[in-house]
């Protein structure tokens, strides 16, 4: 009962927000890159339906910041989530307010291998009254965090003069990011670059474009055409049916989702 009152919360939630923030932001005096989005109480400004995320821009006098959310009613396709995951978000600033400006930069998390699957919170059931089961989800929870600070090591940089194009999330460059898993928030990501590397300056007030991105990824190869014991192919409704669903989830996990906005630094 209690996911599926979130999971109500949140849908009535999103309905209320705008599909892109336009208006500028001073991020909290509490502000931590640590993938908890506690200082943000939990309330982001945007609800992009196309992208499934929640999110906020914002900024003080020496960063950008931004942070994404997948919520529960998300984590159902828990395909989302590995998807940002495996092929990583994009955020792009384009100085100029145009789509085609040549000195766009852009800031990429996570970086992977994608070798690796994450198997998500057992919101589908929505079975979690007894204590073993909020335990067994608690666990799950803790395995994927530990995996991905195991398996998620880059950061992918793009137009940033002095700086590599990929460069460790442990940098010199002052270039912060975080993603965690929380049992009742589903995904967080959250990145901070300095405006210096973007020759910004929230004194100035300028207004510019920005680009967010789900890459996609080539989902590694599902499983063939099942056999019968003496090697033929498999037929029948439920093969087929199967079969659609990995066609399905191979297309939505390659197909880049992204959406433009435009951000007025704001001054304190």
């Amino acid at each position: 009962m209690a996911i599926f009152l979130l999971v109500i919360s949140a849908t009535a939630y999103a309905q209320k927000l705008p599909k892109v923030q336009e208006a500028g932001l001073r991020a909290p005096d509490n502000i931590k890159i640590d993938g908890k989005p506690t200082e943000w109480k939990n309330r982001l400004q945007a609800y992009n339906p196309s992208a499934g995320l929640f999110y906020t821009i914002a900024n003080d006098d020496n960063n950008l910041y931004l942070v994404v959310q997948v919520t529960p009613e998300n984590s159902n396709d828990e395909l989302l989530i590995n998807k940002i995951l495996r092929g990583g978000l994009t955020l792009t600033i384009q100085k100029t307010g145009k789509k085609d400006d040549k000195n766009a930069i852009a800031i990429t998390y996570p970086v992977s291998n994608y070798a690796f699957s994450l198997h998500l919170h057992d919101y589908k059931s929505g079975k979690i009254a007894d204590t073993a089961s909020v335990q067994t989800a608690t666990a799950r929870v803790e395995k994927n965090n530990k995996l991905m600070e195991q398996q998620i090591k880059y950061i992918g940089i793009k137009g940033v003069s002095g700086v590599d194009s990929l460069i460790s999330i442990y940098n010199e460059n002052n270039i912060k990011v975080a993603g965690l898993f929380d049992f009742n928030k589903g995904y967080t990501l959250e990145l901070s670059l300095p405006l210096k590397y973007l020759d910004l300056s929230a004194g100035n007030e300028p207004k510019f474009a920005y680009h967010i991105i789900l890459n996609g990824y080539k989902r590694p190869p599902t499983m063939g055409q099942p056999r019968n014991q003496d090697g033929t192919p498999a037929t029948g409704p439920e093969i087929d049916r199967m079969m659609a669903i990995f066609a399905q989830m191979d297309a939505a996990a390659s197909a880049r989702t992204d959406f433009w906005g435009e951000y007025t630094l704001a001054k304190k």
